[in-house]
């Protein structure tokens, strides 16, 4: 379990740096293709660097202040011993022996409530993940299934009068039945689905209920459905759908007017 947390923590380091730095430098741009790779690269990279060990010549405040908080997590569950010596002695990755302080009981009650903490939380944001997708895939059930010319085979077009936006996962696009007749919705669910961004979010969705307690991974999650919505406006209005009507029907959508 220890490992597990501290891998955990590594992890929610490693996404905070670096989705900080998408902040920056990119999250401005209008360049969509290229935040999409990033924010992808952020996501994988922050699950890989934990893993990767760096040594150093010279012992560094950094990596001693890591060793010693890891150590800390790690002994949470012993009693403070008598050994002192044992417990607060400690060699580095770089082979430069220090002193950590002993995990005292305060410290040990501390650690282990935090990681009831983050645990119930994992539990709560898991099972809320499954049962918007049981949902997700019990309405995709008791749907109609139409076929719609230019679609193309792969793809299943369904209609529920309980959708009140149009959406699309993996193949499925999933319509109220007053949308079908409207190209434009259906152009951009299709560029979903031929982007393979519902991919992007299941890894998406992996980051924010592992590191639930981390602001940015909410933050990214947001900004790449952000992405994902420019990149199939684009694909709409390089389809042939003119500016005006297709701004139109975003604003009828949004605001739920019933503008004809």
């Amino acid at each position: 379990m220890a490992t597990f947390i501290i891998y955990i923590i590594r992890w929610a380091v490693c996404l905070t740096l670096l989705y900080s730095l998408f902040g920056l430098f990119l999250k401005r741009e209008t360049l969509h293709g290229i935040n999409r790779i990033v924010l992808l690269f952020v996501l994988i990279s922050s699950m890989v660097l934990p893993f990767v060990q760096v040594s150093t010549k010279e012992a560094n405040i950094v990596t001693q202040g890591r060793e010693m908080i890891e150590y800390q997590i790690t002994h949470a569950q012993n009693p403070l011993s008598e050994d002192v010596e044992r417990i607060t002695t400690r060699e580095s990755c770089n082979g430069v022996t220090y002193h950590a302080l002993p995990v005292s009981e305060e410290a040990n009650v501390y650690i282990l409530i935090a990681v009831a903490i983050y645990l119930a939380g994992l539990i709560v944001c898991w099972l809320r993940y499954f049962w918007q997708m049981a949902a997700l895939l019990l309405m995709i059930h008791r749907s109609n299934r139409i076929k719609i010319e230019g679609v193309p085979s792969h793809v299943r077009v369904v209609t529920n009068p309980s959708v009140k936006a149009p959406c699309s996962w993996m193949r499925w696009v999933i319509l109220n039945p007053t949308d079908i007749h409207t190209r434009a919705i259906i152009k951009h669910e299709l560029a979903h689905i031929r982007l393979g961004h519902s991919w992007d979010m299941l890894l998406c969705e992996l980051t924010c209920r592992m590191l639930w307690f981390v602001p940015f991974a909410w933050m990214l999650r947001q900004d790449l459905r952000d992405v994902h919505e420019y990149q199939a406006d684009a694909q709409v209005l390089q389809g042939g759908i003119r500016d005006e009507e297709y701004q139109l029907l975003l604003i009828k959508k949004a605001t739920s007017t019933g503008l004809q």
